[in-house]
């Protein structure tokens, strides 16, 4: 359960850094992130990111209860 955990970890500091930039970047004389493309990518991200890290806490608590066969979910 470790690489899921720091593939999420990796995940949301990319997100941060991304909307990061996608904050201070200015395209056509508006922050890049207010562009609809852009916005809808950060958003897929950030809930790719969610789901990530919602999935590796779940077989965590699975694992810590016992009983589970969590092969599928780690």
């Amino acid at each position: 359960l470790t690489l899921p955990a720091i593939c999420s970890g990796i995940a949301k500091h990319c997100l941060d850094v991304c909307r990061g930039w996608s904050g201070s970047r200015i395209q056509w004389g508006v922050p890049l992130w207010k562009h609809e493309a852009i916005s809808h990518r950060l958003a897929d991200m950030a809930a790719m990111t969610f789901a990530m890290d919602s999935i590796w806490r779940l077989a965590s608590q699975m694992a810590d209860r016992g009983g589970y066969d969590i092969r599928l979910e780690a």
